[in-house]
């Protein structure tokens, strides 16, 4: 089972994190993306295997090319082995 916690500060401005714990005994596949309200992914966090155990990742409100997202709401998707689950995000600089 994989637990996801809820992202920290809300809002924030430079940086948000994200805990996350993989369940089970197997190496699982865990994606991390950020999407804006449009649906388009603006930034891929991580992506990898992973061993069961607990995880942390952050996002500084950038884009994948660099540049700075302006205000606004966005998502962060987690897909861990094939199941997703979305967090809310709220950016303010």
């Amino acid at each position: 089972k994989t637990m996801v916690g809820k992202p920290s500060p809300l809002p924030f401005n430079t940086r948000v994190s994200l805990e996350f714990v993989v369940g089970g005994e197997v190496l699982l596949d865990v994606v991390v993306e950020v999407y804006d309200v449009a649906g388009r992914r603006v930034s891929r966090i991580f992506q990898g295997a992973s061993l069961p155990g607990r995880y942390s990742v952050y996002w500084d409100g950038k884009s994948e090319s660099g540049h700075a997202l302006g205000n606004g709401i966005y998502f962060l998707r987690i897909d861990v082995g094939g199941l997703s689950e979305v967090r809310k995000l709220v950016l303010l600089r």
